[in-house]
């Protein structure tokens, strides 16, 4: 059961375990300690994910563009954080194609 509460500016807030939960969250995490190198390794990405580059950076994409920006606050990523990640996950999706 999902339970929905408001801040005070009557914006929906949820927990951030409901949010991005177990393996999206592993995901997220990955691809947050790695931004800053434009994306993870290829070997550390199959290791951990069980996948290729390609379809891990899908999957980055999918769980970023799910909700508005801003909810990803919870987690502490600002818009910005969220938009470069997604930027860095597309980058990596076309130069794998």
């Amino acid at each position: 059961m999902t339970t929905t509460t408001y801040d005070a500016g009557n914006r929906r807030t949820e927990d951030d375990d409901l949010l991005v939960a177990g393996e999206e969250r592993a995901v997220i995490e990955f691809a947050l300690r790695w931004v800053n190198s434009g994306g993870g390794p290829e070997a550390e990405i199959a290791a951990s994910f069980e996948t290729n580059g390609r379809m891990f950076y899908r999957r980055v994409v999918e769980i970023l563009e799910r909700r508005p920006k801003t909810e990803y606050a919870v987690l502490g990523l600002s818009t910005v954080m969220v938009t470069r990640m997604t930027a860095v996950a597309r980058r990596r999706i076309w130069i794998s194609s």
